[in-house]
């Protein structure tokens, strides 16, 4: 029989983006790697720093979800809702797509005329998350493979009265993103509802400027450092013993 696999989508967060390596090295031991060492399975990296959750699904639909079985499980670290994919040369050092991302700013023509256009509801941001996510769950379900999401920073918006069970049901933490596990400063960021983005002029994601103090686990850049990882991976392995009924195979507590 071999082995189990835990595909790991997401953007630097899950890459695992540290101040001192750069974009060049990953860390060794992120808290996807805690994961998978905690369930007995071998990490599969599908996410690369810059990432919208749309590089993630182009990933899981061409090299993912073609190969994953039964037993396999799949991690998603959901980037901010305002990260989109367009068409344009290659920035990101992906060699097999022709896509970059771009951040959009609550200060940006695309942003007030999407807020002016839908009524003060930033629906466009959402729909894409919304159907990104469901078309993960769907396939996973599809395969009977586990699946998670968690976002790592910002907010996640997402209308509660969607028929959303498929996201819900494999959401680790809906009210609460990894940045607020960590016990960030939440003074130093930007953007933690909908309602400030739009009252405050603030985009969803990121932060103001480097913050000029930072705790034991984030690093400038607002990136987990290896305690950051650490610590997450601790919640995360918690947590998916509950949402997957599944139980360590090596020990770790």
């Amino acid at each position: 029989m071999g082995n189990n696999y835990l595909y790991n989508l997401g953007d630097s967060w899950a890459w695992g983006y540290s101040d001192q390596l750069g974009f060049d090295i990953p860390l060794k031991n992120t808290y996807a790697d805690r994961v998978a060492e905690h369930f007995g399975l071998e990490k599969v990296t599908c996410c690369h720093p810059g990432w919208a959750l749309g590089n993630a699904v182009e990933r899981f639909l061409k090299r993912v979800y073609p190969k994953m079985t039964e037993g396999d499980c799949v991690l998603v670290t959901v980037p901010p809702d305002t990260r989109l994919v367009v068409a344009g040369k290659d920035t990101l050092g992906d060699d097999t797509t022709n896509r970059r991302t771009i951040t959009v700013f609550s200060d940006e023509p695309m942003w007030q005329e999407t807020v002016k256009r839908s009524g003060a509801n930033p629906y466009h941001f959402e729909l894409i998350l919304n159907k990104d996510l469901l078309l993960i769950a769907s396939l996973c379900v599809h395969k009977n493979v586990k699946y998670a999401f968690q976002h790592n920073y910002s907010t996640i918006t997402h209308d509660p009265r969607w028929e959303m069970d498929l996201i819900t049901d494999g959401y680790i933490d809906i009210n609460n993103s990894m940045m607020d596990w960590l016990d960030f400063d939440t003074d130093k960021r930007l953007g933690d509802s909908v309602k400030a983005q739009l009252e405050q002029g603030r985009d969803g994601v990121g932060f103001t400027q480097r913050p000029d103090t930072v705790n034991d686990l984030v690093d400038e850049t607002a990136h987990p450092n290896a305690q950051g990882h650490e610590h997450i991976g601790n919640i995360l392995t918690h947590k998916l013993e509950k949402l997957w009924n599944m139980q360590p195979t090596n020990g770790i507590n």
